[in-house]
């Protein structure tokens, strides 16, 4: 392993915990005379969001996941649950300060 250490190999994890809030958009769908209204809604809950990743030299690579957690939104009795994969590729620069 500190073979891959001293190549710049370094891999690493996070947990990230607290409230999310969502806004799903509002759209038209019309078939054939009929036109359905769905209109914008927005809600919030808390949620859970661990995190793997690796470090290449200056390059990332990393994968998130909102766990499915319940949400209320405004004006709607009932709860919904969401889960939310993301996927992340960057590059670190240092400048040297």
């Amino acid at each position: 392993m500190s073979r891959l250490k001293d190549q710049g190999f370094s891999p690493y994890g996070g947990l990230s915990l607290g409230i999310a809030q969502l806004l799903t958009p509002g759209y038209t769908i019309t078939i054939g005379e009929e036109t359905i209204v769905v209109p914008e809604q927005s809600g919030g809950g808390f949620g859970i969001m661990p995190e793997v990743g690796i470090a290449i030299g200056g390059c990332q690579m990393s994968a998130s996941y909102l766990v499915p957690v319940k949400y209320t939104i405004e004006n709607v009795v009932t709860d919904k649950s969401v889960g939310i994969l993301n996927i992340n590729l960057g590059y670190r620069y240092n400048f040297g300060f």
